[in-house]
Formats: structure tokens, sequence, C-alpha cells
């Protein structure tokens, strides 16, 4: 009996012994192929996002092409050729080549930094900016892609004040952008334009001003609707998506047209008008977070933010006016944009707002920067929310034809 349970324990100890080895070469060859921890790997996800988005946005801001909210694949460019819808043709000999109206030369490489978020896929050249989109790694099965490129170069060649080399294969009918004042732009053939800069239109139960005609019957036109706080076509909350349809997705560039609409000279006269007749409703005055738990917006008195007239000035409010910890105005004009849905790292998908920031003092629609906030969460939303003036931006663009339910205001 003895001798059993001697053997037994001998028997014991010698499992005890290999497990233990076993465990410390376990050890070892995880120590050799060491994983990622948790914030490289967040690191890493954003990153792909990023890429992802910037795609998507590049998509649709030179060939029209969206997403539905919920698309979180791959996206095969390789196998398509998308028709390219940015700007006009404006030399029909050259079908190539696009243009862009832009008031005056500067405005033409503000216009080229919007085609993309952020400046991840800026880089400064000699005399120009590339955005570069040739060396992506954010699919799924590891594959590398190619976008392309985008160099734009500031001199102008006497037919623009600026222009872009386009390299993007998968939309081969654009070989150029060019920006063009209004003396390069030429006639417009009897074409007239069914919405005036700078009139208001009510449309889908809100306010709409005109801060683009329509040059003609392939380039559009733009309304944009600005309201405090989060507005009534958007909705923010965490669990529902944008609830307009995707034509009323603005661009950046819609954004800084309304800021050079408000500070316009000779729409000073018309806009104080409209800031009497429909308070809020067009040029809203500064909007407040009042809570931190729930979606709570106030709009001030006097005539701050939008609902100002001063000489230059599109947005103002003096630093630390109301809560001196907000940061200036955040127009948001996208949260639809979602991410990490394949890669839960806690078990919740990633949401992105896109948004225009702008100075306390802003002078037309200088020293705006672009501005991506990402978050898991609503308090992470209401942080935000807390830290700026919020506006919400809706675009509809027409070409041809006032949008239709849309009704011109007797201002």
């Amino acid at each position: 009996m003895t001798r059993k349970i001697l053997r037994l324990f001998i028997f014991c100890s010698v499992c005890c012994c290999a497990a233990a080895l076993s465990s410390c070469k376990s050890d070892d060859n995880n120590e050799e192929t060491q994983q990622p921890n948790e914030a490289e790997l967040e690191a890493k996800y954003e990153r792909m996002d990023i890429e992802r988005l910037a795609v998507m946005e590049l998509l649709r801001n030179l060939a029209d092409v969206t997403f539905d909210a919920e698309f979180e694949g791959d996206i095969d460019f390789e196998d398509q050729a998308y028709e390219p819808t940015i700007g006009s043709v404006r030399d029909e000999a050259n079908p190539l080549e696009r243009s862009i109206r832009v008031d005056k030369a500067s405005d033409s490489e503000v216009a080229f930094r919007d085609l993309v978020t952020g400046s991840e896929f800026i880089r400064e050249t000699s005399d120009g900016l590339v955005i570069d989109l040739s060396n992506l790694d954010f699919r799924e099965d590891g594959r590398k892609q190619n976008f392309g490129t985008l160099t734009f170069h500031r001199s102008g060649d006497g037919t623009n004040v600026g222009y872009a080399d386009v390299n993007i294969p998968c939309i081969p009918h654009l070989e150029r952008i060019s920006y063009k004042t209004q003396e390069q732009w030429g006639d417009n053939a009897g074409f007239e334009s069914p919405c005036t800069l700078g009139d208001i239109y009510l449309g889908k139960g809100v306010y709409w001003v005109c801060v683009k005609e329509a040059e003609s019957s392939k380039e559009k036109g733009v309304l944009v609707n600005i309201e405090p706080g989060y507005g009534t076509l958007h909705n923010l909350l965490w669990d529902a998506n944008y609830e307009a349809d995707n034509e009323c997705f603005p661009t950046r560039s819609d954004i800084r047209a309304y800021l050079r609409l408000c500070a316009a000279d000779w729409y000073a006269t018309k806009k104080a008008k409209v800031i009497k007749k429909l308070d809020n409703k067009v040029f809203p005055r500064l909007c407040n977070s009042q809570s931190k738990s729930k979606f709570d917006f106030t709009v001030d008195t006097g005539d701050y933010g939008f609902a100002q007239i001063r000489e230059d000035y599109s947005f103002y409010a003096e630093e630390g006016l109301g809560d001196e910890k907000k940061n200036g105005a955040a127009i948001v004009y996208d949260t639809n944009k979602e991410g990490g849905k394949k890669y839960k790292l806690w078990g919740s998908k990633k949401r992105y707002m896109y948004f225009v920031g702008v100075p306390f003092q802003c002078v037309r629609d200088e020293d705006t920067e672009d501005g991506r906030y990402g978050s898991r969460s609503d308090s992470d939303f209401y942080k935000f929310y807390c830290e700026h003036w919020m506006y919400i931006c809706n675009a509809k663009y027409f070409t041809t034809s006032v949008p239709a339910g849309f009704v011109l205001q007797n201002i």
C-alpha cells in the first residue's frame, strides 16, 4: 500500500513538472510572438477606420459615390470605373478637366484641402500640396491598396488660379481640377441659377439660405441649413442614425460658403432683416449645452454667434463669454460615419463626428479647422458638446430648379 502511494506521488510529481515545463515553453513562445496590447490595437483600428473613411469621402466629393451608414466592409475600388461629378466641364474639347469657381486665389487651396478630412493624407510640396492615398492598409484580408494621388499647384496657368493633377485609376475620366475666378469662368450660355445667393427658403420644416448658385445644368448650387444644438433634421443620439436623406449631407466647402456669406459686406443689410424676422432660424446666436447628462441646449441673447453684422466677421464671441471652457464654435456636418464594428475591443462600435471648428472671432472663413471626433459612448459626445457652441449643418443641392417643396421667403 505504501509503495502504491509512493509510485502515485512520483507519477503526480513528474506530471506537474512536465506541465510546468510546458507552461514555461508556452510563455517563451508568447514572448517571442508578443501580441499588441489594447492601446496598440486601438491605434491600429483607428488608423484603418481613418483610411477607409478618407477613401469614402474622396469618392463622394469626386464622383458622388455614397455608402450606407452601416457600411463597414472592404472597398474594392480597383474593379470600378467611377464617372467624375465634381465641378463641371468648361471646355468640351478637354472633357478630362473639370472646373470649380472660387472667389479668389487663396480659396482654391481651401477647396482642395476640403476634398479629404484632416492632415494625415496631405503634405506640402514646393509649389502646393499632395493628397496621397497610395499606400492604404485598411482591408480585413491584409491586402494593400493604392487609391491614388491629387497634386495641387498654387500657381495658376493663366486660365485658373490653381489646379490639381489627378491620378486616381478608378476615376479614369478625371485628370485635372481647375479653380477659376469669375473672370476666368466665362459665359454660362444663358444659364440662370434658380436660387439666388443669399435668398431664404422654407423646406422640410426648416429654413435654408442659398450659399452657392448653380453654375450650369451640371454644376450644383447649395442651400444650407444651420441650426443651434442638434437641430431638427439630425438625431445625434448614439443608437439613432441621421434622419435626413443622404443628399442633405453637406461638405466642409458648403459650411465655408455659409461663413463667407455671413461676412459679405453686400449682404449685411439683408442679413440684418433675416436675423430680425427669423430669429435663430438662419443665423443663430451662441448655443450652449445646459446639461452633461442629456442633449439640452439653449440659445443666448445678444448679437453674438452668427447673428451679428460686424464688418468682415462671420461669427463673433468674446473669448470666455458664457462658459469660459468653450473652445469656439463647432459646426457639425456628419455624425453618420461608423467604424470599429468588426474590431470590438470593448464590445461597442465607434462613431465619428465631423465638424468645422470656428474661432471665437472669425473673419470670413479664415482660421477655421477641420475636426473629426470619435467616440464609443454618449458620455464622450456630451463632453464635446459642453466644450463648444454647437450647431448642426444640412445641405440641399439643386441645378435647374428649386428643390421640390422649397418655398422662397419674402424678406
